[in-house]
């Protein structure tokens, strides 16, 4: 076996050129990854399957949030107000919505299920953003 030894050497920031501090720059960020990045294109996902949609870019952060989207289906791209209030309600109301449960106050094994009152059950992923992502929604 032979034994290599390899020499580095490490300069500080001050010590690089402009060039070398731009390059040094680019490739830190090929490998730098937002801590929760993978959660946040999983909620992308997750969305993305419930709706007819196609996520084309997104951006998240301390000021601003947005999604840019197209809707696939082309039957509702045109839907407005009252005809698309309608769609959303009888395609996703049964994912997004739990009937109520009541439970005894005295026997916590006997249940009722509410056919009447319903809770929002905004889970996609079980990561936070999935409330944000599904608020406009729960909204209109």
């Amino acid at each position: 076996m032979k034994e290599v030894l390899v020499k580095y050497y490490i300069y500080s920031i001050d010590e690089l050129s402009k060039k070398a501090k731009e390059k040094a720059y680019d490739k830190w960020l090929e490998h730098y990854d937002y801590p929760w990045g993978k959660e946040n294109r999983d909620t992308l996902k997750a969305f993305e399957k419930l709706f007819p949609i196609k996520v084309l870019d997104w951006e998240y952060g301390l000021d601003r949030n947005f999604i840019t989207f197209k809707v696939i289906d082309d039957n509702i791209k045109n839907l407005s107000g009252i005809r698309l209030l309608k769609y959303l309600y009888n395609n996703y109301f049964a994912l997004l919505f739990k009937s109520k449960v009541y439970y005894h106050p005295k026997n916590s094994t006997k249940q009722r299920i509410s056919k009447i009152f319903y809770e929002e059950d905004r889970e996609l992923t079980g990561y936070y953003l999935d409330y944000d992502i599904l608020d406009l929604y729960m909204n209109f």
